[in-house]
């Protein structure tokens, strides 16, 4: 039976070993030297325990004078040992316990001796032979408490072959030895049930940090999951935004185009007949300023017209590569006036680096003169504005930033639509943004805004940034602009 078992447990050993799935190894419930300085505490406690026994219940017990006296000389001495283990060794030098076998042999050597002075074989201290097997099972197992068993067999043998009291019969020797194997089997079997339990314990313990570590680790996965995912939506929404406004501005201009073309005809006829009438009505005074009001405002309404001709042309860009500084110190004379009537300067602030940009001309300054025109607008009572050009990474920024009142947070969402104006009847027309925001797309770049309430608004033109220019002659390379101040 036992070969069997021997052979079953070395197949499955080898089974484990091939296995990809065998449990990983358990660390150890604590240190081999913390286990064995922890155990030896526990059986501190239990000498004094015994020490306490023998001198509360001897005198109690059947012995003689000497026998007693004898007892009491083996338990001072036990006390003594048990002091020395506590104070000195425990605590100052946990090598000298060797692992716990110096200490099991004392004890058994103190047994032996109390067995000795209280009446040889027949004394009632040989039970304590029980209790140091069951401490070598606790100790080290099994195995260790079945030669436990039969070193405490022999000890107790010598002892009672030493003693005058002779040795016992060989049937007494078989049961105490018997009995002392049942006891250090059955104490094996019980410690080595708790090591097991133990040690499940700590697989269990160990699976459960496993499986905290992996919750953790999935946890941050779907927090990184979930913020890509809210960036994806933020920029699928963004992209069904300019979709939605890209296809309702292709709408509005094909319907423009066909309105300013069948006005734009008779409006050219009322004009004429309004100059001929002009020049033939010299008696009337009233009859002239009534004329003139008329050809202003159908010269408004003529303005207008090509404001939506130019909205629904979406004429290609004949590219370029350029510099949006040239274009700006063009622009910036067109508007100085209409800003210092305002009261609002014009400074600037450029990049000192090139500055490449692939567009139309044309169109691109259209679109300074939108935005300018737009940030001198919004400061009617006078303020500054700041034109900065600058890179960013692989892309050239025009930002054109006001000190007026800002953009209302209703209207931020609003004020790139077609029509949509916060001026006045007489001066504003709804397609400026609109206009600029079609020229920039259709050269691959954007307009963004930013604006506060109080600290005005800020309009941001990013375009992709186009090959350098090949190296300038010194006498025709352009100086890098400085901060100006328009007039």
């Amino acid at each position: 039976m036992w070969g069997w078992r021997w052979r079953r447990a070395w197949l499955d050993q080898i089974a484990d070993r091939n296995r990809t799935d065998a449990p990983q190894p358990v660390p150890p419930l604590e240190p081999e030297g913390a286990h064995i300085v922890r155990v030896e505490r526990a059986l501190i406690v239990v000498r004094w325990l015994a020490v306490l026994l023998v001198l509360v219940a001897a005198p109690f017990a059947d012995f003689s004078q000497g026998e007693l006296a004898g007892i009491y000389a083996v338990a001072g001495l036990g006390a003594l040992y048990t002091l020395f283990l506590q104070v000195v060794v425990v605590e100052r030098h946990v090598a000298w316990l060797s692992g716990g076998y110096l200490t099991a042999a004392a004890d058994a050597a103190l047994v032996s001796l109390v067995v000795f002075v209280s009446g040889g074989a027949g004394s009632t201290f040989a039970l304590a032979y029980f209790v140091e097997v069951v401490a070598v099972a606790v100790r080290f197992g099994q195995r260790a408490s079945l030669i436990a068993a039969i070193l405490s067999l022999g000890l107790y043998t010598a002892v009672a072959a030493l003693h005058p009291a002779g040795v016992p019969p060989p049937g007494e020797i078989a049961l105490r030895f018997g009995f002392l194997v049942l006891t250090g089997l059955l104490a094996g079997y019980l410690a080595r049930e708790a090591r097991h339990s133990q040690l499940a314990l700590a697989a269990e313990l160990s699976r459960t940090r496993q499986l905290h570590r992996e919750s953790l680790a999935l946890a941050e996965e779907n927090a990184d999951l979930s913020a890509r995912l809210r960036q994806r939506l933020a920029e699928l929404e963004t992209t069904q935004a300019q979709l939605v406004r890209s296809t309702k501005l292709a709408a509005i201009g094909e319907l423009a185009a066909n309105i300013a073309h069948e006005i734009n005809n008779p409006l050219t006829g009322v004009l004429s007949l309004v100059e001929l009438l002009h020049e033939e009505s010299t008696d009337d005074p009233s009859h002239r300023t009534d004329l003139e009001t008329i050809r202003d405002e159908t010269l408004r309404v003529r303005a207008i017209v090509r404001s939506l001709l130019d909205f629904a042309r979406q004429t290609p860009p004949q590219l370029e590569l350029t510099d949006p500084r040239p274009m700006l110190d063009s622009v910036l004379p067109l508007l100085r006036k209409r800003a210092a009537v305002a009261g609002v300067e014009i400074h600037q602030v450029h990049a000192p680096e090139p500055l490449p940009i692939v567009v139309d001309s044309g169109q691109f300054k259209q679109v300074l003169i939108n935005l300018l025109t737009n940030a001198i607008d919004a400061m009617p009572d006078g303020g500054a504005i700041l034109v900065r050009t600058e890179r960013q990474d692989d892309q050239i920024v025009i930002s054109v930033h006001d000190t007026g009142p800002g953009i209302p947070a209703e209207h931020a969402d609003r004020i790139f639509e077609p029509f949509f104006t916060t001026k006045s009847a007489v001066s504003g027309t709804g397609l400026g943004l609109s206009v600029s925001l079609g020229i920039i797309e259709r050269h691959g770049g954007t307009i963004t805004v930013e604006s506060q309430a109080g600290a005005g608004a800020t309009f941001a033109v990013r375009l992709p940034a186009g090959l350098a220019r090949k190296q300038e002659p010194a006498d025709q390379r352009q100086r890098p602009m400085a901060v100006g101040q328009g007039g």
